[in-house]
């Protein structure tokens, strides 16, 4: 896999099988230029597609709630307001929740393609079916896509994102 002019690595990222097809993901630090990425991929029996192109988002923080506050959020008598900073309306969001509870149990959470305005609200009661003290793992990502090579066949997307988290803690 080659990014840019100038770095060049074998893929040592993650790959899996989704309900979507094939996925592949790579973390690496990038310069704060935010520089466009080649993203080649060379098979071995020489149908490559070696032109995929894709940006990374500005990067952005999450301001509210805030990382290692002691506010305790309740799930059924308030919205919990998320927000972050800069917004981008050129790019959409995507915020996904793991929340652990204290008797065992837990559920997912996540919302897609939102408008990138630095706000999202949860609902009270969208964690309605979880009971006592709970921790929520939020994640909050800004994606930006790219332009597949058309070689790499049968349809498929690239976007660059930047991804935070911050847990809080919940009761009912």
């Amino acid at each position: 896999m080659a990014l840019g002019a100038d770095v060049t690595f074998d893929f040592f990222g993650k790959a899996g099988l989704g309900p979507k097809g094939i996925w592949y993901h790579a973390d690496f630090k990038v310069p704060e230029t935010r520089p466009e990425y080649t993203v080649s991929l060379m098979r071995s029996h020489n149908d490559n597609a070696p032109g995929s192109r894709v940006g990374l988002p500005a990067p952005f923080e999450i301001t509210e709630p805030s990382a290692g506050s002691s506010i305790v959020f309740s799930r059924s008598r308030a919205p919990i307001a998320v927000r972050w900073s800069p917004s981008d309306t050129a790019n959409t969001m995507s915020l996904a929740a793991i929340i652990a509870c204290e008797d065992g149990r837990s559920e997912t959470w996540f919302e897609s393609s939102l408008a990138d305005i630095g706000i999202f609200t949860i609902t009270a009661n969208t964690f309605s079916s979880l009971k006592g003290e709970c921790t929520a793992s939020l994640n909050v990502q800004r994606s930006q896509s790219g332009l597949l090579d058309p070689a790499f066949g049968k349809g498929g997307i690239i976007s660059g994102r930047q991804s935070r988290n911050v847990n809080l803690n919940t009761v009912e």
